[in-house]
């Protein structure tokens, strides 16, 4: 479990979004005022701030002091903030000799930061040692509840058969419950709460942990389905939580290489390639026909032959196919459509893909099969 919940310590690190920069309103000066006499110098009683630890269901905020303690007026031309969730504010751009003011911040907790590091906020101005100060906030967000992991994910499962998992869900109350859970789709999925328990946590407090099952009730079709899990727990700051659910069945047909490329060919030159199909659990099929549907690339020829593998038995298939003389360079396509006996995949569709260069022995001006034509004279 420990390792398991590492992924949520919460600071205020990498995982946040864009920097915001803070320009000054319409009207403010936008540059320093060369002319004045005397020197602005901007000085905080503290430049950087420790949040501690700070639940993910509020956000905090921070105020910096600062003074000019300059006998020229102060100008602040902008605020940069290296995390969209850090997000700096004040009254106003100019102060005079004397002045105070303040620089509000906000961390936003529910973005969700990772990693230990310190967020700084810079502040440009016309502070006559002519670098921008820095002020800088961290913390320690700490999940009311979660889970882990934080999506549920049936991978290439095969067809009919059934799967199950576990996902962990803790919270941090004393007396934490996981209340209900709950899937849409009945049809494929199916949840229950099983049992309780004390855990630790990954700051090594204790935490109330309960284990949920997830099954994969199985489909006979090669597909893929989507859902979410719904978990309500008693705790008013948390009460539910969401977590991705997904499900793919896998072809049982292996196909290589898909797509079937044939060797580059000049237009009007035809061209063959071969490619195997197998049955990944070594079951014994049936090719009963192979079709083809040409587009640019007319597919002249496609036969299979049995061939026996270590895996089991399978086929190669060989493809022929040409262009027509006046086809200009690129990738021209077609595609086989191969009708086997097993179940859900009785139809499966290969591209199959050419490439057509220049004829090189053709005069400048000119493609292959017949002449562009050129200029008189």
């Amino acid at each position: 479990m420990t390792r398991m919940l590492a992924s949520l310590m919460f600071v205020l690190g990498t995982a946040c979004v864009a920097a915001v920069a803070l320009p000054p309103p319409a009207g403010a000066p936008a540059t320093r005022p060369l002319t004045q006499n005397g020197r602005a110098i901007m000085t905080f009683e503290e430049d950087e701030h420790d949040f501690g630890e700070i639940l993910d269901n509020k956000d905090v905020d921070m105020t910096f002091k600062f003074r000019n303690a300059g006998d020229a007026d102060l100008v602040i031309e902008r605020l940069d903030a290296d995390c969209g969730c850090t997000v700096p504010d004040l009254d106003k751009w100019v102060y005079a000799p004397g002045e105070e003011g303040e620089i509000r911040v906000r961390y936003d907790t529910v973005q969700g930061v990772y990693a230990d590091k310190a967020r700084k906020i810079r502040v440009l101005s016309n502070d006559y040692r002519g670098v921008p100060r820095e002020i800088s906030v961290t913390g320690m967000v700490r999940p009311i509840a979660y889970t882990t992991p934080g999506f549920s994910n049936f991978a290439n499962a095969r067809k009919g058969q059934t799967a199950s998992m576990t996902i962990e869900v803790a919270g941090r109350a004393k007396d934490f419950k996981v209340t209900g859970v709950s899937v849409t789709d009945t049809e494929h999925f199916g949840v229950s709460v099983l049992d309780s328990r004390p855990t630790r946590g990954r700051f090594g407090d204790i935490l109330r942990g309960t284990t949920i099952e997830v099954r994969f009730n199985g489909s006979p079709e090669v597909e893929q389905f989507k859902d979410t899990i719904t978990i309500t727990t008693n705790d008013p700051r948390r009460p539910t939580l969401e977590v991705p659910l997904t499900a793919s069945i896998a072809r049982d047909i292996e196909i290589r290489p898909n797509p079937l490329r044939i060797k580059p060919r000049r237009a009007g030159e035809p061209g063959d390639a071969k490619m195997m199909l197998r049955h990944k659990f070594g079951e014994s099929f049936k090719i009963l026909e192979i079709k083809t549907e040409s587009g640019s690339l007319e597919l002249t020829e496609a036969t299979a032959e049995p061939l026996d593998t270590q895996y089991g038995v399978g086929y190669i298939i060989s493809v022929a196919g040409i262009t027509g003389d006046d086809t200009e360079p690129g990738n021209v396509e077609g595609e086989l459509v191969i009708v086997t006996d097993v179940h859900g995949e009785l139809e499966i569709r290969v591209p199959v893909v050419m490439r057509i260069v220049r004829d090189v022995s053709a005069p400048v001006g000119s493609r292959a099969g017949g002449a562009r034509g050129g200029r008189d004279g």
